[in-house]
């Protein structure tokens, strides 16, 4: 049985290789299935309430448009459901290599712990040294903007300010359990990626878009309003929360 706490198997450079042809094997796989089945992927993608994008990245083996390992899982499951063929030995082969990925990621971090420690007291006056450069330059800046009236700190907030819309929204996340989620804002800035334990807010004056393995254990809170799920167990794609104006 898989875990949600899986590690990312495509980050590592080293291993980047072998990773990616164990998720292009795979995707070989999904996509001569559905092409014996006379399926095409628009098909496919609509009747699994994903992006068409995504189901050809997947049957690619195309990280780069791919979230992470514990996403590709589901998706993979709820392809593989659809085709009506076994995801099992896909899921182990990946999880196989997180294994080994995940072994080898625990021997870099102590190399590079001690690596770190050896150079902390070098780093350490350097940050001091910079800190203080940069507090002398801005200190210099505002006493001489000041003074020429080019821009005082009262104008400088009013213009600011009008610059910054004033309508932001709350969103809460509750998470039935703890669940791998990635928040972003529609434009595509991350807000938050990794595995939400507990609840947690947001505001921002922009809306959001969110991605988890399972919609159904997410609850979300929007400006107060009554939680609810984020969707169903089947609705694995990204979410555009709407707000209610």
């Amino acid at each position: 049985m898989s875990s949600d706490s899986s590690p990312d198997i495509f980050n590592s450079k080293k291993d980047s290789d072998e990773s990616h042809a164990i998720l292009k094997n795979i995707g070989s796989q999904l996509r001569e299935e559905r092409v014996r089945k006379s399926i095409d992927s628009e098909e496919l993608a609509a009747s699994l309430n994903i992006g068409e994008e995504q189901l050809i990245a997947l049957e690619n083996g195309d990280k780069s448009l791919l979230p992470e390992v514990v996403f590709i899982k589901a998706m993979i499951r709820r392809v593989a459901e659809k085709l009506e063929i076994d995801s099992s030995s896909f899921i182990n082969d990946i999880e196989t290599d997180c294994g080994k990925k995940d072994t080898n990621q625990g021997n870099d971090n102590k190399r590079i712990t001690k690596e770190q420690s050896s150079g902390k007291s070098i780093t350490s006056w350097k940050i001091i040294t910079a800190s203080s450069v940069v507090i002398f330059i801005t200190c210099v800046a505002i006493v001489r903007t000041t003074k020429t009236g080019i821009l005082s700190p009262s104008k400088w907030n009013e213009d600011v300010n009008r610059n910054i819309s004033t309508k932001s929204s709350t969103f809460i996340f509750n998470p039935v359990s703890p669940k791998k989620v990635i928040i972003r804002q529609k434009n595509g800035s991350t807000l938050f990626k990794g595995t939400l334990h507990k609840s947690k807010m947001i505001t921002s004056n922009k809306k959001l878009e969110v991605f988890t393995g399972r919609p159904d254990l997410i609850k979300i809170s929007i400006n107060g309003s009554k939680s609810t799920p984020l969707g169903t167990s089947d609705d694995v794609y990204w979410h555009l929360l709407k707000i209610k104006e």
